[in-house]
């Protein structure tokens, strides 16, 4: 629910038109909430740990290839 609701849906956020620098210090925001609530909530999924490790991985991956594909295309 976590993933799925917060950083999924939440994520549709920026395809709506920007209301300024404000709103885009508040999509920041949530991202930051998104990725630790869903490390959290991995941490106590009562289902099989892939399923878990496998939500850490996409929340956390783009944040960190971010940086490397702005220096990759220079």
């Amino acid at each position: 629910m976590t993933y799925w609701g917060f950083a999924q849906l939440g994520g549709l956020m920026p395809a709506v038109p920007q209301l300024g620098l404000w709103l885009q210090s508040v999509i920041a925001a949530a991202d930051v909430l998104d990725g630790v609530a869903i490390w959290r909530s991995a941490a106590r999924y009562p289902g099989h740990r892939i399923w878990s490790d496998l939500a850490r991985v996409a929340t956390n991956l783009p944040p960190v290839l971010a940086p490397v594909t702005l220096l990759a295309q220079g």
